[in-house]
């Protein structure tokens, strides 16, 4: 539980045989020990406690709803409308209806522990339960920042952990989906995502611009991606230059004069002006990444492949997945596949990505010939 920043770190100290707590405030470190970790947070707090800044508009010391209410009004919170719309949805969803009576400054470990168990007994999956808990402290980091309080008690609470079960699409489920988009105006989206092992937000921020069709060697400069309705650098930085097969050079140039005939049935955003994307929405936008899941979804269900009775619905990471695991059964090298990607991290491939298919199961079943006599 020991963290390096000073932010809510707490350890054993085996020489006092006591529990340390540490907070850096005002540029100085504040400790305060404790036989328990219940006890040594409560002593550090005693110790930070300080009366909440004089702000407009806020009663001192409000309840958190009465905290979110004013920060979100006031305060000119990260992300777009739609973030921020939907932000403010499931913190009213989730966090509220436990938490939002509490006092910011009686807040306490305990009280986010007890948001992960009443999200948990509602039914709601592990990863909604982190999503809660992520809102509560993203809300109270605010109040940190601005200083109406100390320290934000929910940094020391657990994520729940979230076992996923990654899904490979066999051969058949590949040659279905792609029977299925056939004709189709995202006809294109599979494709690429197949062929290339994009991850969403990459093949949203494509453009034509980086895609380059002519000459003996057609390929796709992978520069950008969208997040959160602006543009950015791919993950990790990873910027890498990718070939073309050549039955998607072909699918790609039908899909441009396709698109070269197309007419925008809306006014485009003018964020977009002097850029033109690969997939784009009616008004010749760039798709957003909720865009790519709900066609995905469509098409998976068109081709009888989602949604799935364990995985649910078809997403385009699965496709990713598939990408590279269909590249390592066919005999490509694990490096090659991982600098492909645009893995930081060779054992990223290694362990995500080695799906189990037919023909690899066949070549380990006739290895396994040599040694049973």
């Amino acid at each position: 539980m020991k963290r390096s920043n000073g932010e809510g770190s707490i350890y054993w100290n085996a020489k006092r045989k006591c529990y340390v707590a540490v907070h850096r405030a005002g540029g100085e470190f504040v400790s305060a020990t404790g036989l328990t970790t219940s006890e040594t947070w409560d002593a550090l707090d005693k110790k930070l406690l300080v009366n909440s800044r004089v702000v407009v508009g806020l009663p001192k010391n409000p309840t958190l709803e009465t905290w979110w209410e004013y920060a979100r009004t006031e305060i000119t919170l990260e992300g777009n409308e739609r973030t921020a719309s939907n932000r403010h949805a499931n913190i009213v969803r989730y966090v509220l209806p436990t938490l939002g009576h509490v006092r910011l400054s009686d807040l306490h470990s305990t009280h986010g522990e007890r948001l992960v168990r009443e999200v948990a007994r509602k039914g709601l999956s592990p990863s909604t339960q982190r999503t809660a808990l992520k809102l509560a402290r993203y809300v109270v980091n605010l109040a940190v920042e601005r200083e109406v309080l100390a320290r934000n008690p929910f940094t020391v609470v657990r994520m729940p952990r979230v076992r996923v079960e990654r899904r490979f699409l066999t051969h058949d489920e590949v040659r279905e989906l792609q029977e299925a988009s056939r004709g189709d105006v995202y006809e294109i989206v599979p494709k690429l995502l197949l062929a290339l092992g994009l991850r969403n937000g990459e093949l949203c921020g494509l453009e034509w611009k980086h895609v380059h069709l002519t000459g003996t060697r057609p390929s796709v400069e992978i520069r950008q991606q969208l997040q959160r309705g602006r543009l950015d650098e791919p993950k990790c930085g990873q910027f890498r230059t990718l070939r073309i097969p050549s039955n998607l050079v072909e699918a790609l140039e039908k899909h441009r004069a396709r698109q070269d005939e197309f007419v925008p049935t809306r006014e485009r955003d003018s964020r977009w002006d002097g850029h033109s994307f690969v997939v784009t929405t009616p008004s010749l936008a760039p798709l957003h990444q909720k865009d790519v899941r709900d066609e995905l979804q469509r098409l998976g269900a068109l081709a009888g492949i989602s949604p799935h009775r364990e995985h649910g619905h078809l997403k385009a990471h699965e496709l990713r997945y598939t990408s590279g695991s269909m590249m390592l059964d066919a005999g490509a090298d694990l490096k090659e596949v991982s600098v492909f990607l645009g893995h930081s991290d060779i054992r990223t491939t290694a362990n995500i990505y080695v799906g189990l298919y037919d023909s690899a199961s066949e070549r380990l079943a006739e290895y396994g010939n040599t040694f049973i006599l």
